[in-house]
C-alpha cells in the first residue's frame, strides 16, 4: 500500500513541480495574455471534462470482468457522442450569436472540445490501470504530460507562435498522456470475451453514475472555475493571466 501511495505521488510531485519550474521561462516568451487565455481555456476545459464519459468511467473500477469490454465501449461511445454535439452546439452558436463569447473566443472553440476527448479518454485507460494495480502508468502519465507541455510550451515560445501558444502546448500535452496510456493499454493482457454483457444492460446497471454523479460533478467544476472565468470576463486577459500565475504556483502544494 505504502509503496503504491508513494509512486502516484511521485508522479503527481514531479509533474506539478515542472508545471512550476517552467514558469519562469514560460513567462519570458509569453505575454500575461496567453496566460490569460490559458487559464480560460482550462476554466472551459474543467466544466466539459466532467461530462464525455457522462461519469461510466468511474464503474470500471468496480465492474465484474465479464462486463469490462461492454462498459468501455459504452465509455469510449459516449464520449464520441458528447463531443460532437458539444462540437455543433460550440459552432452553431458562434454562427447564430456573432457577438457572443463563442464568436470572440482568444482560441479555436475545438481546441478545449479535442483536449476534452483526449483527458476522458485517458481517464478511461487510466481507471483500467488502476484497477489492474499500474499505478506506475498512472504516475508515468502525468510525468509524461507535465514534460511534453513544458517542452512545447518553450519550443512555441521561441518560435513566437503568438498568445495560443500554451493552449496548444496543453492541448499537446494531454494528447501525449493519451499516448503512453494508449501504448499501455495495447500491452495489457487482452480482456477475455467470454460472458460479455451488452451495452445497454451495463447502461442500466450503472446509471446511477450519469444520474446521480454526473450533475455533483457538474456543480462541482462549476465552482471551481466561476472565479478564473469571471475575472476574465469582468478585468481583461492579463489580469486573468496574474491571476493564473498565481493558482499555478499555489496547486503544487495543494496537489
Amino acid at each position: 500500500m505504502i509503496r503504491n501511495i508513494v509512486t502516484v505521488m511521485r508522479g503527481t510531485v514531479i509533474a506539478q513541480a515542472v508545471a512550476v519550474l517552467i514558469l519562469p521561462v514560460l513567462t519570458r516568451l509569453f505575454d500575461p495574455a496567453a496566460f490569460g487565455h490559458l487559464q480560460l481555456y482550462l476554466s472551459v476545459l474543467t466544466m466539459l471534462i466532467v461530462l464525455p464519459s457522462l461519469r461510466y468511467d468511474i464503474a470500471i473500477l468496480r465492474a465484474e470482468d465479464n462486463e469490462l469490454p461492454s462498459l468501455l465501449r459504452l465509455c469510449l461511445r459516449a464520449n464520441v457522442i458528447v463531443a460532437a454535439l458539444i462540437l455543433a452546439i460550440a459552432y452553431v452558436g458562434a454562427a447564430l450569436f456573432p457577438e457572443s463569447w463563442l464568436s470572440q473566443s482568444p482560441f479555436p472553440l475545438w481546441t478545449p472540445i479535442a483536449a476534452m476527448v483526449a483527458t476522458s479518454v485517458g481517464q478511461v485507460l487510466l481507471y483500467v490501470a488502476i484497477r489492474d494495480e499500474r499505478f506506475s502508468v498512472n504516475a508515468n502519465s502525468k510525468v509524461a504530460q507535465a514534460v511534453s507541455y513544458a517542452a512545447i510550451g518553450v519550443a512555441l515560445g521561441v518560435a513566437r507562435i503568438g498568445n495560443s501558444g500554451l493552449v496548444i502546448a496543453d492541448l499537446l500535452g494531454r494528447i501525449t498522456s493519451l499516448a503512453w496510456l494508449y501504448r499501455w493499454m495495447r500491452k495489457r493482457t487482452p480482456m477475455s470475451q467470454v460472458g460479455r454483457v451488452s451495452i445497454l444492460k451495463v447502461a442500466s446497471r450503472y446509471r446511477e453514475y450519469p444520474l446521480v454523479a454526473l450533475p455533483g460533478f457538474i456543480i462541482n467544476s462549476a465552482g471551481v472555475t466561476i472565479t478564473p472565468i469571471m475575472i476574465y470576463a469582468t478585468f481583461d486577459a492579463n489580469a486573468a493571466g496574474q491571476y493564473a500565475l498565481v493558482d499555478r504556483v499555489m496547486s503544487l502544494p495543494v496537489a
